[in-house]
């Protein structure tokens, strides 16, 4: 991706996460080693996290983004 596509995709996602979530989903999207799977599973647990007020939660297999 190049920087103007990565700044687009975390503003949109800054309208419904905080800096800290909007930059990790933005990083794992970048990331070579996170496979599709590990990437879905890993917004799923950021939307739970988000929606019961968990601040800086990392989802497994996202421990190095």
């Amino acid at each position: 991706m190049t920087t103007t596509e990565i700044n687009k995709v975390h503003s949109a996602l800054m309208r419904e996460h905080s800096i800290f979530y909007a930059d990790m989903i933005c990083r794992a999207i970048q990331d070579k080693t996170i496979d599709e799977e590990t990437f879905v599973s890993g917004i799923e647990e950021i939307y739970w996290a988000y929606k019961e007020d968990i601040d800086e939660h990392v989802p497994k297999g996202w421990e190095n983004v």
